[in-house]
């Protein structure tokens, strides 16, 4: 598939690509959602989470057929979830994909208190080798937590009634609540079964392997190479690395924090604006 050109996807493919996609955002519970969704009878969600199809770096290139083969064939309804879709900084032009391949397609956006996620981002990154001593890896961390700029950039190709916001916090203290907003929204005529602990402990494993591991695996060849591998072996070659001992977990500092309140107010009210919702638990 070419560069950056905008290719719809064949209309024999179509019926094999998803009918909501979770957008994001990262840290913010949606690795849990993507748990209750899979367990719904109606749904069949990606094989793998972060499928990143539609980031032309990642797996752009791949085409149709790759993407839909990830995808059950007997669900009444498809899903995946990409974070890497709500990081417009770094990985441009999603919105415009996405809208290309499916235009009717339902997405859900999922945040969190703008400073706890860029917090939580900041961590994650120093748990994954990354010097957050870097201006570019601050900057991306407060960049994905500017959620009117992520979701102006879906609102410039999708309109708003396609979009779902769902706050972190009712996810995960109300997750029947939640998902009674994403079954009206996704038309599904039964509630969720008896909810599953889908709560991950993504930050405790990370901080496990070692940081030449980490630091390995994000290189483009052996991402291509892991995806490749069957999804047993992958489970099998993360758990050995994850016997080592654990490393102490980075935190944000109060001078960090009170620089990501200073940056995120004005993205906050105006996100407040754009979606109507109040985010009354937020602390900006």
């Amino acid at each position: 598939m070419s560069g950056s050109a905008l290719k719809s996807a064949r209309p024999e493919a179509r019926g094999l690509l998803p009918d909501f996609i979770v957008i994001g955002a990262m840290r913010s519970a949606t690795t849990a959602l993507h748990g209750y969704l899979d367990a719904h009878p109606d749904v069949g969600m990606s094989l793998e989470k972060e499928t990143d199809f539609f980031v032309e770096g990642l797996n752009y290139r791949r085409g149709f057929a790759w993407y839909g083969q990830l995808f059950p064939k007997g669900a009444r309804l498809r899903g995946e979830s990409s974070t890497n879709y709500t990081k417009h900084d770094v990985f441009k032009g999603v919105p415009e994909r996405i809208h290309a391949a499916i235009p009717d397609v339902r997405l859900i956006y999922v945040v969190r208190d703008p400073v706890d996620r860029a917090a939580s981002h900041y961590a994650f990154c120093a748990n994954n080798g990354q010097d957050v001593a870097d201006p570019a890896v601050v900057a991306h961390v407060l960049e994905t937590s500017r959620y009117a700029r992520q979701l102006e950039s879906y609102l410039a190709v999708f309109p708003i009634e396609r979009i779902l916001v769902l706050d972190y916090d009712e996810i995960r203290t109300a997750p029947q609540r939640a998902l009674g907003r994403v079954q009206g929204f996704l038309g599904l005529a039964t509630p969720w079964p008896a909810l599953l602990d889908s709560r991950s402990n993504e930050s405790e494993r990370l901080a496990r392997m070692p940081l030449w591991f980490l630091r390995f695996r994000r290189n483009p060849v052996v991402s291509d190479l892991r995806r490749a591998l069957p999804p047993g072996v992958r489970r099998r070659l993360r758990q050995v690395m994850e016997l080592g001992p654990a490393r102490q977990n980075a935190t944000a500092d109060e001078a960090v924090l009170a620089r990501f309140r200073a940056e995120l107010a004005e993205d906050a009210a105006r996100f407040r604006a754009l979606t109507g919702l109040a985010l009354e638990s937020w602390s900006i």
